[in-house]
């Protein structure tokens, strides 16, 4: 097993998500559990090599009913903000 390997599977072995971006803000790696939540639950698709700022809504003010954009800025229940 490489050393990448290893990691890997240290990192899908957490139940929470986990995601790596780079200094330029691209999304290097996301676990298995991120790109279960990311991807399946919420249906953005694939965001490995993807921009942080491309996830933005076109118009922050105005709701979409429909996922236009890859990602988008969700509150966590049981968060205090």
């Amino acid at each position: 097993m490489t050393e990448m390997e290893l990691l890997r599977a240290i990192l899908d072995s957490y139940p929470y998500a986990i995601v790596y971006v780079d200094s330029d803000f691209i999304i290097r790696y996301m676990n298995r559990y991120a790109r279960y939540h990311y991807c399946v639950e919420r249906g953005y698709g694939d965001l490995i090599d993807k921009s942080l700022f491309d996830c933005r809504a076109p118009n922050p003010g105005k709701k979409s009913p429909t996922r236009s954009t890859p990602c988008r800025k969700t509150a966590r229940s049981g968060s205090s903000a």
